[in-house]
């Protein structure tokens, strides 16, 4: 005896989707609520809430399968919930569709757009596909875009960072914009050669006139008794100005402090030669939080008067 055929199911349920947040910043918790509701309360002996799974979709990308559950307390509706925080920027439109089950038919929910706003900074279409090429002692620039996304249309500030051994600098104009916006960073390499402050030692011989006259001085305004004297010419065998002049020099060259120069100077071999990776970075308010992105532009030094290989 044939078995009698599983009836088709014939209920029609309604699904609706909906979120917690329709606006948000990228990266930020979304709650996605699918709820499957007979559309007539089904009669008796036939199951008080729609069972099976639903599929939640971002345009056509899944984003999970999820498992119905009734609703609290005596409704006849089932739902299910997907959290989400890496829908990508920009304008989201997400739907679900009810697989069915036994007595319920298939179904297709309504749609919800979410804005998730954020913005971009990417090289512009002007740029070399590869490493900017400077040749040392010269500038040369770069342009990126910054683009808005989601809506987003705050103010965004752009610094460049460059390591500090690579002795160049890279100036962003302008350093605040608006998407959607072009900035601009000129880089600037230093040639061989002294770029720091010299000290160069002053010359000794002021230093030493002026010793020499306060030791003289000094010399003579010492209170000599005519009995240091005769000591002195005795010792001196009878020579006591050679003495003098001796000591005057002896006393006025240490008084210039010869031998005890210095000088201070930083050399400089310009900026190095080869590549250096300069740090760009992005930043800006989104919904009261501060996000930022980075880039990096790559810049080829070349020696002065060489051409990119």
């Amino acid at each position: 005896m044939a078995k009698a055929a599983t009836p088709a199911p014939t209920l029609v349920a309604s699904v609706a989707l909906t979120t917690n947040y329709t606006n948000i910043q990228n990266g930020t918790a979304l709650v996605i609520t699918v709820t499957v509701t007979p559309v007539v309360p089904p009669a008796t002996g036939v199951e008080a809430n729609p069972t099976g799974t639903v599929l939640i979709y971002d345009g056509t990308t899944l984003l999970g399968t999820n498992t119905l559950y009734p609703a609290a307390g005596t409704s006849d509706a089932s739902l299910t919930t997907l959290t989400t925080n890496t829908l990508p920027a920009g304008q989201d439109t997400l739907s679900a569709v009810y697989l069915g089950d036994t007595f319920y038919l298939s179904a297709n929910s309504n749609t919800v757009t979410v804005a998730v706003e954020d913005f971009s900074i990417t090289p512009a279409a002007t740029n070399p596909p590869e490493n900017l090429n400077i040749n040392q002692g010269s500038a040369g620039s770069a342009s990126f875009v910054v683009g808005g996304m989601g809506g987003f249309n705050g103010l965004v500030q752009v610094v460049c960072a460059v390591p500090t051994q690579d002795n160049m600098t890279c100036t962003a104009t302008p350093q605040q914009v608006t998407p959607t916006a072009t900035v601009t960073f000129v880089v600037q390499t230093f040639a061989n050669g002294e770029i720091a402050r010299r000290d160069q030692p002053r010359p000794w011989w002021p230093r030493a006139a002026g010793g020499t006259l306060l030791a003289a001085v000094g010399l003579f305004l010492l209170p000599f008794s005519r009995r240091a004297r005769n000591q002195l010419r005795a010792a001196a065998g009878g020579y006591p100005r050679q003495i003098v002049i001796l000591l005057i020099l002896l006393v006025g060259l240490a008084g210039a402090g010869i031998g005890c120069t210095s000088s201070g100077a930083i050399a400089s071999t310009g900026t190095p030669l080869g590549v250096a990776t300069l740090k760009i970075t992005a930043s800006a308010y989104v919904d009261n939080t501060v996000v930022s992105h980075s880039v990096f532009l790559t810049v080829d030094v070349l020696a002065p008067g060489a051409t990119a290989p």
